[in-house]
């Protein structure tokens, strides 16, 4: 018997997804993280999984596009969900000063031009070194343990104001055509 014929509640869900647009909802767990599994930590109500209606918060996520999800730590979950012809997902570390992260943000939802991806917009000259690391475009999809994939501009600053001083672990994607800095 296979893994998977142990299993009746074993669901496969074939989502379209269409080019600049998430799946409509974030993940939880990771092996780094208290080594639980991953599963679904929110389902975004004008997303694409909303609209497709089968799965649910809490949720376990065995696999995303044939990749296993089982022993991944967080950052890699989220780097296998968000995978992208057009782009490639990072982890980099950032320096939250009493200043912030030394950026402004861009897009969100709700924003003037519809729906978009949090995106940062200007990177501000000596707030922190550490904060070279991220480049104008660049699309701002977790921060420490805060996704921020669906979220307004006005949530996702707010999320940011809610970190501690110091160093802040962040994913973001860049598109495969942007230059690098500082590489």
């Amino acid at each position: 018997m296979s893994p998977i014929q142990e299993f009746d509640d074993i669901h496969v869900v074939v989502l379209h997804k269409e080019e600049n647009a998430g799946l409509g909802f974030s993940l939880a767990g990771g092996l780094d993280l208290e080594n639980k599994a991953i599963t679904v930590h929110r389902v975004f109500p004008s997303g694409l999984t909303s609209q497709e209606g089968t799965i649910q918060k809490g949720d376990k996520v065995l696999s995303i596009n044939g990749k296993s999800l089982k022993g991944v730590t967080h950052n890699e979950a989220l780097g296998i969900l968000h995978m992208d012809v057009g782009g490639f997902i990072m982890s980099v570390t950032l320096e939250k000063s009493l200043a912030g992260l030394g950026f402004s943000l861009d897009g969100g939802k709700g924003s003037i031009h519809g729906d978009k991806p949090i995106v940062i917009n200007r990177i501000f000259k000596g707030v922190s070194d550490k904060n070279d690391a991220v480049q104008p475009g660049d699309e701002l999809l977790q921060l420490g343990n805060i996704s921020l994939q669906g979220l307004t501009r006005f949530e996702a600053w707010t999320a940011i104001k809610t970190l501690p001083s110091g160093p802040v672990q962040a994913v973001i994607k860049r598109s495969s055509n942007a230059g690098l800095v500082n590489q």
